[in-house]
């Protein structure tokens, strides 16, 4: 086995990519599927955006975030979705899906790709709640 970077090759990619720390949030938060053609459909009929649906936002970092899902949404790894906090939102990419222990539900990791100033102003302000809750400074 070979090395990259002085790491076992193949350990590089599991190192976290997170720029900062986790925060344990358990805040409810909306999120969609994007929708990528936002023009107008076949007639000239404008397409109306996707119903939000809840999440449980279990941590957040400033680049990306653990979310509870539910399992019926049919979350998949790589599919775009849209983010709300706190008023702004953000398009993310889902990392990681996996089965939460409640079978109604799944567990998605998710990176921050195109987050508005509104969704970061959130991120910082869900954040410093989580710190200041926790009893710790950020």
């Amino acid at each position: 086995m070979g090395t990259e970077y002085g790491y076992p090759r193949g350990a590089w990619g599991a190192v976290a990519r997170r720029i900062g720390s986790r925060h344990p949030v358990g805040q409810l938060v909306r999120w969609r599927f994007r929708v990528v053609d936002k023009g107008r459909g076949r007639r000239g009929r404008r397409r109306a955006p996707l119903e939000a649906r809840d999440a449980i936002l279990d941590d957040l970092s400033v680049t990306g975030a653990r979310l509870l899902v539910p399992a019926e949404d049919t979350v998949v790894r790589g599919a775009l979705l849209e983010l709300e906090i706190d008023g702004g939102w953000a398009t993310v990419r889902v990392a990681w899906v996996t089965p939460a222990a409640d079978p109604s539900a799944l567990w998605c990791g998710v990176m921050f790709l195109l987050p508005d100033d509104q969704f970061m102003a959130g991120v910082a302000r869900v954040m410093d709640a989580a710190n200041r809750a926790a009893g710790r400074r950020g």
